[in-house]
């Protein structure tokens, strides 16, 4: 076992000891900040998240590879050579798409967009999805 190793465990057994005292001094701070700063701090966050999202987008040219949709609402990013399934079960430290965004600055061009349409089709063709009916 790695020193990392070694220490997610440490961290996961006095978390799983001392959990009822931790989620105490967790609520204790919300309750000492107000609502108002629960409110306003997953505002912020989705705030965040959509405009890394439309950077994304326009990073990846803003229209699906396949068909030339445009509409952001349907637009998806998608990992060419499949294996998202596998880089989300590694696990993300931190944002999804601020990684994905700075991946994509650094010249990757293992992403593409696909509006949710063609992103299913591709994953039917490719056998990227465990379902068997279609």
């Amino acid at each position: 076992m790695n020193k990392a190793e070694k220490h997610k465990e440490n961290n996961i057994k006095y978390y799983k000891r001392h959990r009822e005292r931790i989620n105490a001094q967790r609520r204790e701070k919300y309750l000492v900040r107000g609502e108002d700063y629960l409110v306003n701090h997953a505002l912020k966050g989705r705030e965040r998240n959509a405009r890394i999202r439309n950077s994304l987008i326009e990073l990846l040219g803003g229209v699906c590879v396949r068909c030339g949709f445009s509409d952001k609402r349907a637009l998806q990013v998608d990992h060419v050579n499949g294996g998202g399934v596998e880089e989300v079960r590694a696990g993300y430290k931190g944002n999804k798409n601020s990684i994905l965004f700075d991946r994509i600055l650094s010249g990757s061009k293992d992403y593409q967009l696909l509006c949710a349409n063609c992103n299913w089709i591709k994953r039917f063709e490719k056998g990227e999805t465990n379902r068997k009916y279609c």
